[in-house]
């Protein structure tokens, strides 16, 4: 009853789609690898209690979506009878995630979560139940005891595009927590330090405010507002300039054909 009240209410805001409409659906970040298409091509095949049956040209998909769900292509690049014909041939409807496989030249999906509520200490956790660590994808900014505090880079030519320069990036508390170790393979997480008695012990998890207290510091508003007539504004730039260089104007891009290709 929920989901039809839902799908009504959707409906009411947007135009209602015909059977054989070329549709686009767009794929969850989690569903979808990098460099991936963001949307998959589908083609309405039913209208049934104000939701929308779709098919691809890899098979059905598995579940009904709203109105609100999908949005219309302006015209309809793909035509019904040999959508259905193709889907046909397919073993079983496809999930959302496994119509973006397909279509997709680099794999499977790029992001796991657990979309944990609590601080994934046990294994209820998915990600610590499956041994890897949370990432952003996870919950935001929620506390939490299964990410890997220990992670550092070096980058090759960061600050002079010289690769023998190498810069060592990593956050302030495991710059600490190197500092008084003193060597670069310590892990915070796991191993302890000895203190001046000779006793090992172990560094808690680091932990800070979101915000400061006392708010930040606006600093000097050093803004300065355009001229409202620019047209006698000129400027000049160094022919044999290296970095700068004048451009003339140029066609507006053509949006619509990249959109219709996702």
């Amino acid at each position: 009853m929920s989901i039809a009240i839902t799908a009504r209410t959707s409906n009411r805001k947007y135009d209602e789609l015909n059977v054989g409409t070329t549709v686009r659906l767009s794929i969850p970040d989690v569903d979808r690898a990098r460099r991936s298409p963001r949307n998959v091509l589908a083609v309405v095949t039913e209208v049934k209690d104000d939701l929308y049956k779709l098919c691809t040209e890899s098979g059905f998909l598995k579940h009904m979506y709203t109105r609100s769900e999908i949005n219309p292509c302006k015209a309809n690049l793909l035509d019904l009878s040999t959508v259905l014909k193709s889907a046909g041939q397919a073993e079983k409807p496809l999930s959302l995630r496994e119509a973006a496989t397909v279509n997709s030249i680099s794999g499977a999906q790029g992001y796991t979560r657990c979309q944990c509520k609590t601080k994934c200490k046990t294994n209820t956790c998915a990600c610590r139940s499956a041994s890897r660590t949370c990432n952003s994808k996870c919950h935001g900014s929620l506390h939490c005891e299964n990410k890997n505090n220990s992670r550092f880079f070096f980058l090759c030519g960061r600050n002079d595009a010289n690769a023998a320069t190498h810069a060592f990036v990593t956050s302030p508390e495991l710059v600490t927590a190197l500092a008084i170790e003193a060597r670069l393979d310590f892990n915070p997480v796991t191993d302890s330090i000895k203190g001046a008695d000779g006793k090992n012990f172990e560094l808690s998890n680091p932990f800070g405010d979101e915000l400061p207290s006392k708010c930040f510091d606006p600093g000097h508003d050093t803004y300065q507002a355009p001229p409202s007539d620019g047209s006698k504004i000129n400027v000049k730039v160094d022919p044999t300039s290296n970095r700068l260089q004048l451009l003339e104007p140029f066609k507006a891009w053509a949006f619509e054909m990249y959109l219709m290709s996702y």
